[in-house]
């Protein structure tokens, strides 16, 4: 058994983060965004969901 020790750390990201991303990404040709997720490290997974926070007007998310 491991403990929690053990386990990888979850990375975290602030609301300044998810904003300059976001709209990096959403400048961004689609040919580069690609670039742009691999240099930074998210998931385009999480500028969907970064992106759904921003449009309902989430400020604390994001």
């Amino acid at each position: 058994m491991t403990s929690r020790a053990d386990r990888p750390k979850r990375r975290t990201f602030t609301a300044e983060y998810m904003a300059k991303i976001l709209a990096e990404y959403d400048a961004a040709d689609h040919g580069e965004r690609g670039a742009i997720l691999r240099r930074e490290g998210p998931y385009s997974s999480h500028i969907t969901e970064w992106r759904k926070a921003a449009q309902a007007g989430v400020t604390t998310a994001l």
